[in-house]
């Protein structure tokens, strides 16, 4: 399969390791292991996406996702912290912390009830899966799942 090329995202020093796209369909998001995360504003009419955010992580970024609602986004890195900002204003909510790995992965799971408690599910080196609840809930972890003989990639 070919296609052509809509537009090149330009602006990361280093490698790209996490991208994702927003369901709203208005937002990217793109992680580096240049240590920052970067928040592109699409345009649908003119098929072209601005950097809207330049998010500093920490360290160099293993993993992104956004929200079910587009409004938050989250990312993992080497420093063995989740970041969680605020798609529309950039700031910051919470800094998870609690694996003792590297961070590997990370999934935001589709809300679709406002009743549900918000949560992330991390997996890391240290051979354990966690689940965080954040704002407004306790930015804390909820449960830790270890066992795993090997490190969870």
């Amino acid at each position: 399969m070919e296609g052509d090329v809509i537009q090149e995202l330009s602006g990361h020093s280093d490698r790209v390791h996490g991208l994702c796209w927003a369901p709203d369909g208005k937002t990217i998001a793109s992680g580096s292991t240049d240590g920052t995360v970067r928040l592109w504003e699409w345009s649908a009419d003119t098929k072209t996406a601005e950097c809207r955010f330049l998010l500093p992580q920490g360290g160099p970024v293993n993993s992104v996702a956004i929200s079910g609602d587009s409004e938050l986004v989250a990312a993992t890195s080497d420093d063995h912290c989740v970041r969680l900002w605020n798609v529309v204003s950039g700031d910051l909510i919470a800094c998870l912390k609690g694996h003792t790995g590297i961070i590997t992965s990370l999934s935001l799971p589709q809300r679709g009830a406002r009743d549900l408690v918000p949560f992330v599910l991390t997996s890391s080196r240290d051979g354990t899966v966690k689940r965080w609840g954040y704002p407004p809930q306790p930015s804390q972890c909820l449960k830790t799942y270890a066992g795993a003989k090997v490190s969870v990639d």
